[in-house]
C-alpha cells in the first residue's frame, strides 16, 4: 500500500483550507453547472487535455487540485465568469512576500503570473487555466513554506530530524478564520522563537546590503592595542556596520583602545573565533567576508528551519554541531550550556534526533573495529604494554589475550581478530560518564579525559561521538525528575569507579542539528563555519532547483 506523502497531505490542506476561506460554511457541491466549471473538469481529467499541463511544476499537483476541485463541484478560487478576483492579486502579492521568508520566487514565475492575471480576459478556457495555474502555485508554496524546498534527506550530509508534521487541523483552523492568503501561508511557518530570530536577521542584512554593505578592513599585519592608522579607522567602520561597536560622536580615533579591542572580542565571540581582542589572519580573513555571502548563509539556515519539528519537547537536548555546542532547555529556557567536541570531517557526528535512555557511570568502552584497529596499530606494535598500561582488554571468543602475545606488525592493516574494550578508570575514552541512546550510528555524549580540547576553537576531533564540556551538570539536568539521584550523588558514584547504570524514568529527546548562523537569546547574530560542507551541498541543491524551474 502506497503512504501519501506528508508533503502532498500538509499543501492538500493548505488549498481545502483556501477553499473554506473562499466559502466558508458547511456545504454540498453537484456537478459543474457552468461553462468555467466544465472546463475546470475538463483541464483536471487524467486522461483529459493534451499538451502541457495546467498545473506547476509536478503530476502530483494535478492530482491534488483535481481532488481539491472535485469536492467542491469545481467552482473556482480566484476567478470568476468576469475575469480574475481581487483574492489572486491578494495571492499574487502573497507570493512576492515569500523572500521575506528566505524563499525565492523563481519557481512561482511571478511575472509571467502577473501577465497572465492582468490580461485575462473572460475566455473561459484562459480563465481555467488561470485558475488553476494560481492553484497549483499556492499548492507549491505552502509546501516550500511547511517543509522547505530541498528534501532533508538529500542533504549530504542526511538530515535525519524530523519531518515537520502535516497537522491539516491546525493549517485549516489557520485558513478558515483568514481570507488572507499572506496570513493563511504564515500559518506554515516554524512556530520556533530561532526561525522569527533569524528571519528578523535576513531583513536587517539585507537593509545592510542595499545602503552598501561593510567597508573591507585592508590586509596587513595584525592589528591590536596600540595600533594606529587608516586600518584602524576602517576596522572601527566595519564593526559599527554589524553593532559590535557603539557608533562614536565625533571624529572617530586612529589608533586601537580598549573599547575597540572589547568589539573585537564581541565579534569574534559571534564568529567562534579566539577571543583574544586582537585582528590576526583568521579574525582579518572573517571580518572581510561579504554581507552578499552572509546574506546567502542566513538563506541557507532558513531552510534548514523547515526541517524542525514543531515540537521538540518540554525538555530535551540540542547539539549544533558547527557551533560545537550544547544547550540544555526546559520550558523553552535554555537551563545549560557548553561546549562539545563533535566528529572530524571523515569521522562526521550524524544529524539525527533520538533520546537519551539511561545514564552509565564509569562506562565500558566496546571500541568499533576500526577505531580499534586505529588506535592500537599506532602504539601496540613498538610498545605491546601501552595496551595494558591505558586500560585495553583484547578478547577472542571469551579467552583474554595477552598483547605481548600477538605478532602486531603481522597484522598491521589488516581488520582485528579479536575485540577490544577499554576498562573503566581515567584513561577510558568515555571518561566517567556515558549518556545512553540507542542508534543505528553508535554514537552517544559522553565525558572525555582531554580536557584540554574544549579550548580550542576547532573542536570537530572527535570518532563521531559528542564529547561533553560538563557531563555532570548535564547528568543534573537528565535527573531532574529522579530524586534519588542528584549531581552529587553522580559525582560520588564517579569517583567510587564502579560501573552503574541509571535508566531515566522519562527519557529526554536529544537533537543533533547543523546551523552555521543563529541568533541567541540575546539577539546576537551568529555564525560558524561550515566542517562537514553542509552549507556548500545546500547551496547547490538550491541552485540546481532554480536552474529547473528556469528551463
Amino acid at each position: 500500500m502506497c503512504r501519501r506523502s506528508p508533503r502532498l497531505s500538509v499543501v492538500s490542506s493548505v488549498l481545502t483550507g483556501l477553499a473554506l476561506v473562499a466559502h466558508p460554511g458547511p456545504q454540498s457541491f453537484s456537478s459543474p453547472s457552468s461553462g468555467l466549471e466544465h472546463r475546470l473538469e475538463e483541464l483536471l481529467r487524467p486522461r483529459g487535455v493534451s499538451g502541457k499541463s495546467p498545473c506547476p511544476g509536478a503530476k502530483h499537483r494535478c492530482r491534488t487540485l483535481g481532488e481539491l476541485y472535485s469536492s467542491r463541484g469545481f467552482q473556482p478560487l480566484w476567478v470568476d465568469a468576469t475575469g480574475p478576483r481581487p483574492r489572486a492579486r491578494a495571492l499574487v502579492e502573497a507570493l512576492r512576500a515569500s523572500r521575506l521568508e528566505g524563499l525565492g520566487t523563481g519557481p512561482y514565475r511571478l511575472e509571467a503570473l502577473e501577465a497572465l492575471t492582468a490580461r485575462a480576459g473572460t475566455d473561459l478556457d484562459s480563465l481555467a487555466r488561470l485558475e488553476l495555474r494560481l492553484s497549483g502555485v499556492a499548492l507549491l508554496h505552502a509546501e516550500h513554506r511547511r517543509h522547505g524546498r530541498v528534501s532533508p534527506e538529500e542533504q549530504r550530509p542526511p538530515w535525519r530530524i524530523g519531518p515537520r508534521e502535516a497537522e491539516p487541523a491546525r493549517v485549516l483552523a489557520a485558513l478558515a478564520q483568514e481570507t488572507d492568503p499572506l496570513e493563511a501561508f504564515a500559518a506554515l511557518d516554524p512556530p520556533h522563537e530561532g526561525y522569527r530570530r533569524l528571519r528578523a536577521a535576513l531583513a536587517e542584512y539585507r537593509a545592510l546590503a542595499a545602503r552598501g554593505g561593510w567597508l573591507q578592513v585592508p590586509k596587513g599585519p595584525p592589528l591590536s592595542l596600540g595600533s594606529r592608522g587608516k586600518r584602524v579607522l576602517a576596522l572601527r567602520a566595519r564593526l559599527e556596520a554589524t553593532g559590535d561597536l557603539a557608533p562614536t560622536d565625533g571624529e572617530p580615533s586612529p589608533t586601537f583602545d580598549e573599547p575597540l579591542a572589547a568589539a573585537v572580542r564581541a565579534f569574534q565571540q559571534r564568529h567562534g573565533l579566539p577571543e583574544d581582542g586582537v585582528v590576526g589572519k583568521s579574525t582579518l580573513a572573517t571580518l572581510r567576508v561579504p554581507v552578499t555571502a552572509r546574506i546567502r548563509q542566513l538563506l541557507l539556515n532558513l531552510e534548514r528551519w523547515r526541517w524542525v519539528p514543531d515540537r521538540l519537547g518540554e525538555r530535551y537536548v540540542a547539539v549544533n554541531i558547527p557551533a560545537y555546542e550544547l544547550r540544555a532547555v526546559a520550558s523553552d529556557a535554555v537551563a545549560l550550556q557548553m561546549r562539545v567536541v563533535v566528529g572530524q570531517h571523515d569521522k562526521r557526528t550524524p544529524i539525527f534526533a533520538d533520546t537519551i535512555e539511561r545514564l552509565i557511570i564509569n562506562p565500558v568502552w566496546s571500541l568499533p573495529p576500526r577505531i580499534a584497529a586505529e588506535k592500537l596499530f599506532e602504539r601496540a606494535p613498538s610498545d605491546p604494554q601501552w595496551v595494558t598500561r591505558n586500560g585495553y582488554q583484547l578478547f577472542s571468543g571469551k579467552q583474554t589475550l595477552d598483547p605481548n602475545d600477538i605478532d602486531w606488525t603481522a597484522l598491521e592493516g589488516s581488520r582485528l581478530p579479536f575485540r577490544v574494550r577499554q576498562k573503566p578508570g581515567s584513561n577510558n575514552a568515555l571518561g566517567r560518564l556515558k549518556l545512553d541512546m540507542p542508534n543505528r550510528f553508535s554514537v552517544y555524549l559522553h565525558d572525555t579525559p582531554q580536557r584540554r580540547l574544549f579550548a580550542l576553537p576547532y573542536r570537530a576531533l572527535s570518532y563521531g561521538c559528542v564529547r561533553l564540556e560538563r557531563p555532570v551538570e548535564l547528568a543534573g539536568f537528565l535527573l531532574a525528575n529522579e530524586p534519588e539521584w542528584s549531581a552529587e550523588r553522580v559525582a560520588e558514584a564517579m569517583e567510587a569507579g564502579q560501573t552503574v547504570t541509571v535508566a531515566l524514568s522519562e527519557p529526554v529527546p536529544v537533537y543533533l542539528f547543523y546551523s552555521t548562523s543563529f541568533v541567541d537569546e540575546a539577539g546576537r547574530l551568529h555564525f560558524r563555519p561550515d566542517p562537514y560542507g553542509a552549507d556548500k551541498d545546500l547551496a547547490w541543491r538550491l541552485r540546481k532547483i532554480d536552474r529547473d524551474w528556469n528551463r
